[in-house]
């Protein structure tokens, strides 16, 4: 399984047969030389082939910057963020009340009804590149006999903000959308609230009832299958766990939980659940004080991916900033809503799927707390890649996109798709491009925005980085081959563009010469280029000796990312499966472990 992860200073990408490797490549002495001759001047000062993230700290490497370890840390872990939810301002289906949207699921909030709908993980392709989403499934709790028009507010506002923009008409983004903690229906039954939150990173809900309301009017009916009548069964696992079957992984709801409090102590109140019929269920609870009010506490659990997936950067304060795929569940499903807010389909081979907008999430130093959520796209696919952020906390993000609406702003280099580096005709209609944009502090607009195909760019953009003066480097992929391309600072034209060179990562010196990872056929390359695009000061192959596999030779080797010290040394990162991949004398690892 591959995760490519691209775009931060360092990172490691697992092979799916465990084996990962570091490099560590001195500067040379000489600013400029032959290519052919050059090779023989990169001092290798380490290399080692691991099976785990920790054994990239080496003893012959430089300490690594906190930043670094930190995004390590967060690529190995997965990011769970506190679940918020927002009001739905335009942003969804007019149906809907509040929105809660997490990686690969989204939690729709209705008069009467939740819906959840998320991608099965175990969908996803199997290398485990970023995919248009497999199968979506989808969920319904509908509270039978509850009042049909509650009032629903938000409670315990935070100071995230959500911002959404789609298509090329500012006046159709939603910006500064405010988030809740808890989404509170008041009086859903006669004397009784039902309140929703987060706790670590999972939806509870709790059934609030004051004294003497009796908690048998509280009935559940659960559906699925894309808002449709559905047939299924629902089951209590020996745990006493309810099991909800779905087109993918089954959903569980943990077993209740109810108390009351007295003189500031509480009680728990022994309850399960009552299943009445194959789909309904409620709540059976033993002897209580019917003269004190009653909590219970149910507790959904699910299968997710951590926030992001692509790309994440660090800025001087420590906030994080992640891109990647958003969830397109909440957008689309036209069987379980009216009117609902997508623009597009995709297919997914044969199947005709949501189409997937870009994530762009910032979170806090501590990654306790998300600052923006920034969904950005047209009506066609758009993944992010690659993210980079300036001293002014803006962030730059590459990916790829085939929207003819992908928002660009005026005097943008490219207005509209370039279908040159198109292999053919019959892929006009499908024809990917790149793209760079830049996205202002808050998250909240586009300094600028632009395709980046054709002589000028690639089908995408899968590394970014950005100098002082503020110019976007960017590597991607064009017709099998690599590109770098830099643009100016406020996007408004290319400064160079370098075919076959890169494609996977990139980074910068001091001096802002551009250091790039791709391959060449079969071989895999590191390349320095000079600041002006002009010269190439280095390129240096760097894998083991081809040997036939049943698999895409960027399946069996790559170089996945590269980052540059203030000396001028590069460090590359990697997976292999070749047991003659180069390592250096008192490595931490020298051959391949399986």
């Amino acid at each position: 399984m591959q995760l490519f992860f691209r775009g931060m200073p360092l990172r490691v990408v697992f092979w799916f047969a465990g084996l990962a490797g570091v490099v560590y490549l001195a500067a040379p002495e000489m600013n400029s030389a032959p290519i052919e001759k050059l090779e023989e001047k990169i001092d290798l000062r380490a290399i080692s082939q691991f099976a785990r993230l920790g054994a990239i700290f080496q003893s012959k490497a430089p300490p690594l910057h906190s930043s670094v370890l930190k995004t390590l840390q967060l690529q190995e872990t997965g990011i769970q963020l506190p679940i918020h939810f927002e009001p739905n301002l335009g942003q969804a289906g007019d149906s809907i009340r509040f929105l809660c949207q997490g990686p690969g699921y989204s939690f729709l909030l209705l008069n009467n009804k939740l819906v959840f709908q998320f991608q099965d993980p175990q969908s996803k392709n199997q290398s485990g590149d970023p995919t248009p989403p497999g199968q979506i499934s989808i969920l319904s709790m509908k509270l039978m006999n509850g009042k049909l028009r509650p009032r629903i507010i938000g409670e315990d506002k935070l100071r995230s903000k959500s911002h959404y923009l789609r298509g090329q008409d500012p006046n159709n983004w939603q910006v500064n959308v405010p988030t809740f903690s808890k989404v509170r229906y008041q009086e859903i039954y006669p004397g009784i609230d039902l309140i929703f939150y987060g706790n670590r990173g999972r939806l509870e809900f709790d059934f609030s009832l004051k004294a003497g309301i009796d908690p048998s009017s509280i009935q559940l009916h659960f559906g699925g299958n894309r808002g449709r009548t559905d047939q299924f069964q629902l089951t209590l696992d020996k745990t006493g766990d309810l099991v909800v079957p779905t087109q993918g992984s089954d959903i569980r709801l943990y077993r209740p939980i109810a108390f009351q409090e007295k003189e500031g102590e509480r009680f728990e109140i022994p309850i399960t659940y009552e299943l009445r019929g194959d789909q309904e269920v409620g709540f059976r609870l033993e002897s209580y004080d019917k003269d004190l009010p009653l909590v219970i506490d149910p507790v959904l659990t699910y299968s997710t991916n951590g926030i992001g997936g692509s790309a994440i950067d660090v800025d001087r304060q420590g906030n994080s900033y992640v891109t990647g795929i958003a969830n397109p569940s909440f957008l689309t499903a036209p069987r379980a809503f009216q009117d609902t807010h997508s623009k597009g389909t995709c297919f997914n081979g044969p199947n005709l799927v949501p189409c997937a907008d870009i994530l762009l999430a910032k979170l806090n130093a501590s990654g306790t707390e998300l600052i923006y959520s920034t969904f950005l796209g047209g009506s066609g696919f758009d993944y992010g890649y690659g993210v980079e952020v300036d001293f002014q906390g803006n962030a730059y993000l590459t990916g790829t996109t085939n929207s003819s609406d992908f928002p660009v702003t005026p005097n943008a280099f490219q207005s509209t798709r370039n279908r040159a580096h198109c292999a053919s005709p019959s892929q006009d209609s499908v024809c990917s491009s790149a793209f760079v944009t830049k996205v202002n502090s808050t998250g909240t607009a586009l300094l600028y925005s632009t395709y980046l195909g054709g002589e000028s760019g690639g089908s995408g953009g899968n590394g970014i980085a950005v100098d002082s003066q503020g110019s976007a480097y960017v590597t991607g992929d064009r017709l099998n081959e690599g590109f770098v391309s830099k643009l100016h600072p406020e996007g408004r034209s290319v400064l160079y563009s370098v075919d076959d060179v890169g494609g996977t990562a990139i980074a910068l010196d001091t001096q802002a010469n551009a250091y790039v990872t791709g391959r060449s056929g079969n071989e895999s390359y590191v390349t320095k280029l000079a600041a002006d695009g002009t010269q190439i000061l280095y390129t240096f192959r760097l894998g083991g000796n081809y040997i036939p596999y049943d698999a895409l030779p960027q399946e069996v080797e790559a170089l996945t990312d590269i980052s540059v010290d203030y000396a001028g040394h590069a460090y590359v990162t990697g997976y292999t499966a070749y047991e003659d991949f180069p390592t250096t004398p008192d490595a931490l690892s020298r051959r391949r472990q399986v």
